[in-house]
């Protein structure tokens, strides 16, 4: 096995991912390569810091209050319903939400499609009679109109 692909694989080796083959591979190549293995070294040493790493973290009573003040007027302006009886909940279900800027440009929309419709059917009145006057008017050429 070259260098490269030792070193490539190291890391998983150290982690002890490699499936048999490779890590026997990689294991016979530190054996024979003073370089690799001390990449080798450098890396277990590494995995023994983290490991020992403590990742416990503590907070303070006064930290956790702090946090709960400034959660609470968050919670408030959400709108959460405290947590209460049937009819409470009953009402709560009917509810409006609060419709702002979407309700006006719902009512936009509307206005404009109404003023489209009403646009259209202006035009198709105005065109229709004179649609029906030309076909009466029209001229009889052939051998129906003479004799």
């Amino acid at each position: 096995m070259k260098c490269e692909a030792c070193l490539s694989l190291l890391e998983e080796y150290v982690d002890r991912e490699l499936a048999g083959r490779e890590a026997e591979q990689v294991g016979t190549h530190l054996m024979a390569c003073a370089t690799c293995a001390a990449e080798h070294e450098l890396l277990s040493a590494e995995q023994e810091i983290y490991s020992r790493y403590d990742r416990a973290l503590a907070i303070s009573p006064a930290m956790w209050s702090a946090i709960v003040e400034r959660a609470a007027p968050a919670n408030e302006v959400a709108g959460t319903i405290p947590r209460a009886g049937l009819s409470a909940r009953f009402v709560s279900f009917f509810r409006m939400p609060p419709l702002g800027l979407s309700f006006a440009g719902a009512l936009v929309v509307l206005l404009l499609a109404m003023a489209i419709g009403v646009a259209y059917l202006k035009t198709r009145q105005a065109a229709a009679p004179t649609d029906a006057v030309a076909k009466k008017e029209e001229p009889r050429i052939g051998p129906a109109a003479g004799g």
